[in-house]
């Protein structure tokens, strides 16, 4: 494969290109995992000066063993269903490249958007709170998880090579290609599909805790709230860290070939599929738990809104934390474009360098969010850092820390569109380089960063794992309100503001999908 501009750069000499190029991948790793490299290094200190009940900490047993069982039970079940379900509907939008069917797809966004938190609130007035412990759980984390393995599964069905297809059409039934070349060679994505809802499960305390369920994380969790000590919060994630590293490491081994390769602009199916009926009753059955989910979506504020005047007057008493949240998530999606696309740009490198950079570049997404936050807090809270402890900067780079990999990727896929022709011959008539980056490559890079850009606000507007931890005193996300809301009742007050959540998500979504399609048009049509 011939290496773009991007990729020459970086194995040039010292450019200001490359050297902008290392300064974002320095700031990637330091917001990444300094907070990990200090709580280890902090927490083995502690170990040898004297602590050494931290090392058993290290290996779960009793209680703490069951709850990773637990845990690794639900992330599981999460995982199967979600790929199964993921599956049958990602088969369905797979036929189509225009009209309605296509633009189906264009939904998975929005939903993707949608914290955790509001499906149980969805889920929990649609049944009466009728369903609870393990199986509200899981279901939740199911419909919360589900979207994201359907887009992936979806890119994985995208990638397979239209001629493979064809050529197996001519003496097998559809059903067969289906199942002897398409789905082999998506396996990777359905992987990394199933991979990212088992870490998104196993890492998340916010939805069982609201069921009152125990699980792993939470232990985290509790533990630093009920002793104050890094150390003992950070011994006890080891062995989340390790299964997450794990899982992570498989699932993702293959799918960066996956999503590195295909045809995005040809059709799959020159001539629809036919499938056998039972398994179009299947993706029939995968389309009904999704148009489920959205109905209970929008049936959440019509059921228990309550008057518009209560509403309204809920809304305007987080006032403060409706600003505080905007001003967060859009300080957030701006800070992130130096270092995702510096990223990014690493990843598509030829190579071992792009080979080598592609499990640290992901790796931050099998943290538990919980120890982010505590990592930061055992840097920042000194005397003489208190300036930044007790600023916005610590939700800033808590999510910073959260989201750079989702924007590095989401960019990545816009520089695998761009033809490296076009920019070498622009470099052979234009010399001067920061005059092509600027008129040539920025604008075909555009349509990423502003996809980007829209998906890590809606994230951050939806974080709560670590900004419940390190967002400074006096002041609170929209995100934290709610959930402590969650806890002690108020519904018509959840809802309210929880409208107001979904509509931000939604807004940053919505402004992702039709800002990348129509500079998409413009840059590379």
């Amino acid at each position: 494969m011939k290496n773009t501009p991007a990729q020459t750069q970086v194995q040039n000499s010292w450019t200001p290109e490359k050297v902008l190029l290392w300064a974002g991948l320095l700031v990637f790793l330091l917001i990444t995992f300094l907070p990990l490299v200090v709580l280890l290094f902090r927490s083995i200190s502690s170990a040898a000066g004297g602590q050494n009940e931290l090392w058993s900490l290290m290996l779960p047993t009793g209680r703490t063993f069951i709850l990773i069982l637990r845990s690794l039970l639900l992330a599981l079940m999460v995982s199967v269903t979600g790929s199964v379900i993921g599956f049958l509907v990602a088969c369905f939008l797979w036929r189509f490249r225009s009209g309605p069917g296509y633009w189906l797809r264009w939904l998975l966004v929005p939903l993707i958007a949608i914290p955790p938190y509001i499906h149980t609130l969805s889920w929990g007035v649609i049944s009466s709170n009728s369903i609870g412990g393990w199986v509200g759980t899981w279901w939740v984390l199911l419909m919360a998880t589900l979207p994201i393995q359907i887009g992936l599964i979806l890119i994985g069905l995208e990638a397979v090579d239209p001629k493979l297809i064809e050529s197996g059409r001519i003496n097998k039934p559809d059903i067969r290609v289906l199942r002897d070349i398409v789905l082999p060679l998506a396996g990777p994505a359905i992987m990394a599909a199933g991979g990212f809802a088992f870490l998104i499960t196993l890492t998340d305390y916010t939805v069982p805790s609201l069921y009152l369920v125990n699980v792993y994380p939470f232990e985290i969790f509790a533990e630093f709230s009920a002793t104050g000590d890094p150390s003992r919060a950070f011994m006890l994630s080891v062995p989340l860290l390790v299964i997450t590293v794990l899982v992570l490491y498989f699932s993702l081994s293959n799918f960066r070939k996956a999503a590195m390769k295909g045809s995005w602009q040809e059709r799959a199916w020159t001539v629809p599929p036919s499938f056998p009926p039972w398994f179009e009753i299947l993706m029939g059955l995968g389309l009904l738990v999704v148009g489920g989910l959205v109905l209970v979506l929008l049936a959440l504020p019509f059921m228990e809104i309550g008057s518009i005047s209560e509403a309204i007057a809920t809304i305007s008493q987080a006032s403060d934390e409706i600003s505080f949240t905007f001003y967060l998530a859009l300080l957030v999606s701006v800070l992130v474009i130096p270092v995702s696309l510096a990223l990014a740009i690493m990843l598509n490198t030829d190579g071992k360098a792009g080979k080598l950079w592609w499990l640290p570049g992901v790796a931050p997404l099998a943290i538990p969010a919980p120890l982010i936050g505590i990592g930061l807090i055992a840097i920042w809270n000194h005397p003489s850092t208190n300036a930044l402890y007790t600023s916005i900067w610590m939700p800033v780079m808590a999510s910073l820390a959260r989201f750079a990999p989702i924007a590095a990727i989401v960019m990545l896929s816009q520089l695998k569109r761009i033809d490296p022709e076009l920019i070498e011959a622009a470099m052979v008539i234009q010399k001067n380089r920061w005059r092509t980056w600027l008129g040539i490559q920025l604008p075909m890079v555009l349509p990423g960063i502003v996809a980007s850009m829209a998906i890590v606000f809606a994230l951050t507007v939806g974080e709560l794992g670590a900004t419940l931890l390190v967002t400074p005193p006096g002041h609170s996300t929209l995100t934290i309100r709610i959930y402590n809301y969650l806890h002690y009742g108020s519904t018509e007050n959840v809802v309210a503001l929880s409208l107001v959540i979904v509509g931000m998500t939604v807004l940053g979504a919505i402004i992702a999908v039709l800002g990348y399609l129509f500079m998409s048009r413009r840059v590379l049509k």
